[in-house]
């Protein structure tokens, strides 16, 4: 692949990307230089949207907060569920909780209803324990939980029982402790 020239290279790998990203699990396994091909700017201008989301979820949680990662996750969130809520939730981690709960709110207003939040958070938690999340408390610097501040008065088990004022402070606490 490497005789391609990279516009070309990255045609290829966006038309195969729209069958599925898991057609792009062999580039990836293939070594740095088409895992960099399948994650580059080109696949995601050419519509590589899920991509450039796990990429950028990837930095976030193994190398911690950083610019660019979450450049990255806010592109993809334009056209994606998880991204969105998953841009929301690194806001929050990364210590901009005013701006993560915006998204986090607008988020939960595209979803049909709070179930269906849930089981979209519950994918982008599982992506993040299926990549080896750490656990090396890349944000613990970055957030306090005391941010957050008082949500509400009731009193959830962490489950589908929480009201969508507790939604964000539930995961946002579940992602610091994974990461």
């Amino acid at each position: 692949m490497d005789c391609f020239p990279p516009p070309i290279l990255a045609n290829i790998l966006s038309r195969i990307g729209e069958q599925g990203f898991r057609l792009l699990g062999p580039f990836i396994a293939a070594g740095p230089t088409m895992k960099e091909a399948v994650y580059s700017r080109e696949c995601y201008e050419k519509g590589n949207i899920t991509a450039l989301f796990v990429e950028s979820l990837w930095r976030l949680t193994q190398d911690g907060p950083s610019q660019d990662a979450l450049d990255m996750l806010a592109a993809s969130s334009t056209l994606n569920l998880n991204a969105l809520f998953a841009f929301g939730m690194m806001l929050i981690c990364c210590g901009a909780v005013e701006e993560g709960n915006y998204v986090v709110d607008a988020f939960l207003d595209k979803v049909t209803d709070l179930t269906e939040g849930f089981l979209i958070a519950d994918q982008v938690e599982l992506q993040i324990k299926s990549m080896g999340a750490t656990g090396a408390c890349v944000f613990y610097r970055h957030f306090n939980l005391d941010q957050l501040g008082p949500i509400c008065k009731l009193v959830h088990p962490p489950s589908f029982d929480i009201c969508e004022h507790c939604f964000a402070f539930n995961y946002a606490v579940k992602f610091l402790n994974m990461c």
